[in-house]
């Protein structure tokens, strides 16, 4: 009984070495690339347009278009580009809902 339970553990670790070695190697994810994507830039410049007094959108938009420009000219990644973006779109986010926090606060006093 306990060759039968040995023989069984070797072959379920040969199978599992197997997958291991016999898997494709893990390619780093890419980033969709938005700046070719005609519909992304519709809904930004339809966004600008409903707000144009909105400067965190207008920065954003800026910051977009100074990214797509430097990813076509090859001086920054794509990769890159996308971290910054979403950085500075987080920023604006956590900025938002400071800027609710606080008109929450002010309409208890």
């Amino acid at each position: 009984m306990a060759g039968k339970v040995i023989i069984a553990f070797c072959l379920i670790t040969l199978v599992i070495s197997a997958q291991v070695v016999a898997a494709p190697p893990e390619q780093p994810i890419e980033s969709d690339n938005y700046c070719e994507d005609p519909e992304s830039w519709k809904e930004w410049d339809a966004l600008v347009q409903k707000h144009p007094n909105d400067m965190d959108i207008q920065t954003l938009h800026a910051l977009r278009i100074g990214l797509c420009i430097k990813i076509q000219r090859g001086s920054i990644s794509l990769d890159d580009a996308t971290k910054l973006f979403e950085d500075a779109h987080q920023l604006v986010i956590q900025k938002k809902q400071h800027q609710q926090q606080l008109q929450k606060e002010e309409e208890r006093l």
